[in-house]
């Protein structure tokens, strides 16, 4: 697939708040602000010049993301302090890799994810049919296997057992727009590792349009809210 690693994304690039080596808490406050308001004006305007000091807060607006030309995705993840906006950066059927600066890259199969790259510790690959099945109904059981690299490069399987539950009807707000949802949520378990993962389907048309995904034992879960669709 391509867009994995790519360091040259040019207008595609859009700015990661943390790399994998860092956390927001070592860098300047002005410098965290900065890289996300150059990835909302790479999809607003197509640049990526990086934006200026606005505060987060100004720069996540409805005005700003109605002029957006392209998808966009933020993604949190708290075990990095980390929080990231996303475009598309290449596609494989139905597998969609979202980039951000540095090659950092988030892959999603219907709004599931299915690996990560750039991050350490990373989600080589998951086998999500059979729980993806089990997400749409909104019920049942389904077994993940997740893929990881070993110290030694070396591919390890992680089989996980999972069951399925609605949790009702939502409305879901992102950034000043409300959307109609259906609550899902995935309760896993394997040997000492259990984890729970939510999902906001549009119950118009079974978009997912935010949702709370287990990477792995190190990084755990991240949460992904498209903005812009």
């Amino acid at each position: 697939m391509t867009g994995l690693r790519s360091r040259t994304l040019g207008a595609l690039a859009v700015a990661f708040f943390v790399a994998a080596c860092g956390s927001a808490g070592e860098r300047p406050l002005s410098s965290v602000t900065r890289t996300l308001a150059g990835g909302i004006s790479a999809a607003i305007q197509g640049d990526d010049t990086g934006g200026g000091d606005a505060a987060l807060e100004a720069q996540l607006t409805r005005a700003a993301l109605d002029k957006a030309t392209r998808p966009l995705l933020l993604a949190e993840l708290p075990s990095r302090d980390a929080r990231a906006t996303f475009v598309i950066g290449g596609q494989n059927r139905a597998h969609v890799t979202w980039v951000g600066a540095d090659g950092i890259g988030l892959i999603l199969k219907n709004g599931i994810l299915t690996g990560t790259r750039g991050l350490g510790a990373d989600l080589m690959t998951a086998d999500i049919a059979t729980p993806e099945a089990a997400i749409r109904r909104g019920g049942g059981t389904a077994t993940r296997v997740h893929r990881y690299l070993d110290g030694e490069n070396q591919i390890v399987a992680l089989p996980v057992t999972c069951t399925y539950a609605s949790a009702g009807a939502t409305r879901l707000v992102i950034v000043e727009r409300a959307f109609p949802t259906r609550q899902v949520v995935e309760n896993c378990t394997s040997g000492s590792h259990n984890f729970e993962n939510r999902y906001w389907i549009d119950t118009r048309d079974g978009w997912i349009w935010k949702s709370q995904q287990w990477i792995g034992p190190e990084l755990e879960t991240v949460t992904l809210t498209h903005l812009v669709r």
